[in-house]
C-alpha cells in the first residue's frame, strides 16, 4: 500500500511518503538521517506515553537506530525507531513494545488494543517530531480504530479484561468485609445517657 500525505516542515510543505515493507512501515522523512535522529533523541514524550516511563527513561544512540527504555528492570517497555536514509531524506521504522504488567498486576495492560494503543501514540510521537508538528491524540484514535476494525477480537479481549478486573476488585472487597469481625465490637454507647437531665437538674422558680 502507497499514500503520501502532506506536512509542513519549517513554513515549507514538503511530502511524507509511507509504504508498506513485509509486514513493516517504513516512512520517508525530506530531513537528512542526522538532523532526525537529533530531533527523535531530545525530543519529550508526551502523555500518556511518558506516564509508562515515570522516572525511568533512557534514551539510547545505536548504530542506525534509537531505543527508549522506559520503566524499571521489571515494567520495561521498549521503543525502536531505525533510521537509514543518504542526503537530504531519511526513511524511518517504528517499533513499540510494551510490558505486559505497565499497567501493574491489572490485565488490561497485555491486551491487544492497550499494546496497540501505546504503539501507535509512539508512532504518532515520531511522525509528528519529524514533521514538525504538534502530537496529535485524534491521529492516534484514528489509527488505533482502523485496527480494531481489521481485528474484532481486540475489543473482545479488552472488555473480558476489564471483567476480570471488576471481579478481581469485587473479590477483593468481599474478603475485606468478610474479615470484619461485628461481634467483637465494642457496643455503642447510648448518646441519651449522657444528655440525661439530673433529677435535680429543674427546680422550680421561687420568689426571691
Amino acid at each position: 500500500m502507497h499514500w503520501a500525505g502532506f506536512t509542513a516542515i519549517g513554513g515549507v510543505t514538503a511530502a511524507v511518503t509511507a509504504v508498506a515493507v513485509t509486514g513493516e512501515e517504513v516512512r520517508r522523512y525530506p530531513v537528512p538521517v542526522s538532523v532526525a535522529r537529533e530531533r527523535l533523541a531530545t525530543a519529550p514524550l508526551p502523555e500518556p506515553l511518558a506516564a509508562f516511563a515515570g522516572q525511568q527513561l533512557v534514551v539510547i544512540r545505536e548504530d542506525g537506530a534509537l531505543l527508549w527504555r522506559m520503566g524499571d528492570s521489571e515494567h520495561r517497555s521498549e521503543g525502536r525507531v531505525t533510521l537509514e536514509g543518504e542526503g537530504a531524506s531519511t526513511n524511518v521504522t517504528v517499533r513499540f513494545d510494551l510490558a505486559d504488567n505497565a499497567l501493574g498486576e491489572s490485565p488490561i495492560g497485555a491486551t491487544m488494543m492497550t499494546k496497540s494503543m501505546a504503539e501507535s501514540m509512539f508512532r504518532e510521537h515520531v511522525d509528528s517530531v519529524l514533521g514538525g508538528r504538534p502530537f496529535d491524540m485524534q491521529r492516534m484514535g484514528m489509527a488505533l480504530a482502523q485496527e480494531m476494525q481489521a481485528n474484532p477480537k481486540m475489543l473482545e479481549e479488552y472488555a473480558d479484561a476489564i471483567g476480570d478486573q471488576f471481579n478481581s476488585v469485587s473479590a477483593i472487597i468481599s474478603e475485606d468485609v468478610e474479615d470484619l469481625d461485628i461481634h467483637d465490637s465494642q457496643p455503642v454507647p447510648d448518646g441519651r445517657a449522657a444528655t440525661r437531665p439530673h433529677e435535680n437538674s429543674f427546680r422550680p422558680m421561687t420568689d426571691l
